[in-house]
């Protein structure tokens, strides 16, 4: 994950499983994918707010955000809920170019998240 600012604007990273501050010091106690799913939706948020050209459904995104950040907050989010938020946020922000790397990084952010999906049951192709 590239670095990210914390809302303080700190830096920090995954490096090695670790999450590193702009310092190099393990963010203490800190749950990697949590830490990195709060920083892409504060990166997210900076983004939106610094662009400032007419957005017709900026206030859905903004809203999205502030749900988004709260369920990052909870010790254990849940993946369906991070998953409608990623979606409402792209399809509020639609194809604007300069909104689409912290778009891919709350993308990032939210993937590890995903559950695993079970298949189906006779969905498997036959052993040849």
């Amino acid at each position: 994950m590239a670095a990210s600012r914390t809302e303080t604007g700190c830096s920090a990273r995954l490096v090695g499983g670790e999450t590193r501050t702009g310092r190099g010091d393990p963010v203490a106690g800190e749950e990697p994918r949590l830490l990195a799913l709060r920083l892409a939706v504060a990166g997210m948020r900076t983004a939106l707010a610094g662009y400032r050209a007419p957005l017709t459904d900026r206030g859905v995104a903004e809203r999205e955000l502030e749900r988004l950040e709260a369920v990052a907050r909870s010790p254990r989010p849940h993946p369906d809920e991070l998953g409608r938020g990623l979606l409402m946020v792209v399809g509020a922000v639609g194809s604007v170019r300069v909104l689409a790397a912290p778009v891919a990084e709350l993308r990032a952010a939210v993937e590890p998240f995903a559950s695993r999906r079970v298949p189906v049951p006779g969905s498997r192709r036959p052993a040849d």
